[in-house]
């Protein structure tokens, strides 16, 4: 009689995800690399759509890094010390919102998100899965 025999080996795939598990280690560290990255483009992008009157808002465009958070801030003061890079960014009763910060942000959040995304799919096709089909008759 003939027979189709299917044979899953679930060894191989055991050790993939253990080496699945032990590449991911160092995800947080791939993770600030990408939103490091992309921060840091975010900052030029912000300061390439800042409204500019003499340059004082867009030279105070930066990036600040407390652990695993990044972000751009722009804090330009004006010459009575008082701080106005909201106002371009949010807009005012007298003046319509002109964002930058926020522009450049929705920008680079897709790319930071896809190389995240990318460099996890390959941290998995290392630990490539092997499974075995074996057929009788």
């Amino acid at each position: 009689m003939p027979t189709i025999t299917i044979t899953c080996d679930t060894q191989p795939l055991q050790r993939a995800m253990e080496q699945f598990i032990f590449a991911t280690e160092n995800t947080e560290e791939v993770c600030k690399n990408y939103v490091r990255n992309g921060i840091e483009l975010g900052v030029g992008l912000a300061q390439i759509y800042a409204p500019v009157d003499e340059g004082v808002l867009r030279d105070s465009i930066h990036m600040e890094e407390n652990g695993n958070t990044f972000s751009i801030v722009a804090d330009a003061v004006n010459k009575y010390g008082q701080p106005y890079a909201v106002y371009p960014e949010m807009g005012t009763v007298y003046q319509d919102a002109q964002p930058y910060v926020s522009r450049a942000g929705e920008e680079i959040l897709p790319e930071i998100i896809a190389g995240i995304k990318g460099e996890l799919a390959q941290m998995f096709q290392r630990s490539a899965v092997q499974t075995s089909v074996s057929f009788t008759k």
